[in-house]
């Protein structure tokens, strides 16, 4: 039973350390540009969600008979993550122009200038509003798909998953 958990583990663990490692130097100067961008930054949050994706399905042991609710559920992962970037962007609400001007246009994590940029108190907390209204929502479409794979789960599985499943990055 131990070898059984430990040593999805020690897989995912190795991935994840991986795929860390490589997004460090993509962050800090590595090929992409630095900060994560381009190519490489997609490159390396599409291993980071398939990595995560293969530690799951390990520890769970999904089994044959699983594969259909599994392969929902690991879809709707990737969804989230790419649209999960795609929209939240700077972290900056998305109340730009379009232009790079408005609230919210160019500033945020990446920008050099600090959390919240050259932006007021009040527009922080708006787009600390808008972030979390995007988790929630992704929350609430990634339920369905989580029950369904919950429902076909055995007991041994159910332990696991109620560990594992809702741990940051699930």
């Amino acid at each position: 039973m131990i070898g059984k958990v430990l040593r999805p583990l020690v897989l995912g663990i190795l991935v994840l350390t991986a795929t860390f490692g490589m997004a460090s130097a993509a962050q800090h100067g590595g090929s992409g540009g630095g900060k994560g961008g381009g190519k490489m930054g997609t490159e390396m949050r599409a291993a980071k969600i398939e990595g995560r994706i293969a530690f799951l399905k390990t520890a769970l042991g999904i089994k044959e008979n699983q594969l259909a609710a599994w392969n929902a559920y690991a879809d709707g992962l990737r969804a989230q993550k790419h649209k999960g970037h795609s929209s939240r962007g700077s972290h900056g609400g998305g109340k730009g122009d379009g232009k790079g001007k408005g609230k919210g246009a160019g500033k945020g994590h990446g920008d050099g200038k600090g959390h919240g940029g050259n932006k007021t108190a009040m527009e922080q907390m708006d787009s600390r509003i808008a972030m979390m209204q995007t988790h929630i929502a992704d929350l609430e479409a990634l339920k369905p798909l989580a029950t369904a794979l919950y429902a076909v789960l055995d007991d041994d599985q159910k332990k696991m998953a109620n560990r594992i499943l809702m741990k940051k990055g699930h």
